[in-house]
């Protein structure tokens, strides 16, 4: 809807803020995650951890969260895009690798 927006930081926690206000806030306690993307379909939500992992995260957030784990670097994933087409994710960690990720809708 253009007015939402999705968080990560220090306090290991994503956060969905919308119209200025935190609206649900997702504990990751045994994870820093890093960094944060949602496909242009706005189906799919994605975070960077500090371990190299990718989580794909059960869409719209749920609390408790529901994600699934993708372990890829061996440091800290640093940057991440999703594809124009939501077909692929480009992430690039501090263990000076990039990988290109195939994404699948599993509702899609």
């Amino acid at each position: 809807d253009g007015k939402t927006v999705y968080a990560v930081g220090s306090d290991k926690t994503l956060k969905e803020i919308t119209d200025s206000q935190i609206l649900r806030e997702v504990e990751c306690s045994d994870s820093l995650l890093t960094t944060v993307s949602l496909s242009h379909s706005g189906r799919m939500l994605l975070c960077g951890t500090q371990t190299g992992a990718v989580r794909a995260f059960k869409f719209p957030l749920t609390n408790p969260g529901d994600w699934q784990e993708h372990l890829g670097h061996s440091g800290a994933i640093t940057k991440m895009k999703i594809s124009h087409n939501d077909d692929h994710l480009l992430t690039v960690s501090d263990d000076c690798s990039v990988i290109i990720w195939k994404l699948q809708d599993k509702e899609g």
